[in-house]
């Protein structure tokens, strides 16, 4: 008799097990196919806000498309890490660009920059540009300014230039395709140093 007694108990227990087990393998189901619906729902939706080292206005990324106020953004930093620099410090901006070009781009790139980092340390001089205007069309910008090259204390040159930088869009990253000047624009001040 206390055989039967706990012979029902235990079937009765395995009975329950069996149930809540049949449950939780429901409630698994409905949860995978409702996260999977959402995530086709909300594929291409969501918007993603990025920041730039240094921000003067705001941007957005949208799946594959970028807001022209980032490819702004991105192309006066890199102009800056690629045209500001002095003999301490051209080698170490060189490197932080050159973590932002693309592949394809890679090897023609850093032979210009080392050229022209070589030739900024061998004549001691330091470089700045000055962006006064940067135009977008898609993932490509254009920046003129001013490029002021110093020797010590002394200005020896002073270009108006126009500079273009294509990027590449991949996998929520920006990359730099290919830098490259357009043209100095002609209203030299000073030339003693070559470019």
């Amino acid at each position: 008799m206390l055989f039967a007694k706990y012979k029902g108990a235990l079937d009765q227990s395995q009975s329950d097990k069996r149930t809540w087990q049949q449950v939780g393998v429901l409630a698994s189901l409905t949860s995978c196919v409702l996260a999977a619906t959402l995530m086709v729902i909300g594929k291409g939706t969501e918007k993603t806000i990025i920041a730039p080292p240094v921000v003067s206005k705001t941007f957005w990324v949208d799946g594959d498309q970028i807001s022209p106020e980032y490819v702004e953004q991105m192309a006066d930093y890199f102009a800056g890490l690629a045209l500001s620099a002095n003999p301490n410090n051209v080698k170490y901006r060189q490197q932080l660009l050159l973590q932002y070009v693309a592949p394809g781009a890679y090897g023609a790139l850093k032979s210009e920059l080392e050229y022209a980092s070589d030739k900024l340390i061998r004549d001691g001089a330091s470089q700045a540009f000055f962006p006064a205007n940067i135009h977008v069309n898609k993932t490509e910008a254009n920046l003129k300014g001013r490029l002021i090259t110093t020797i010590g204390d002394k200005v020896t040159s002073e270009k108006a230039v126009n500079y273009s930088i294509k990027f590449k869009y991949d996998s929520g990253k920006l990359y730099v395709d290919k830098f490259q000047l357009l043209d100095r624009i002609g209203d030299n001040v000073t030339d003693q140093a070559a470019q």
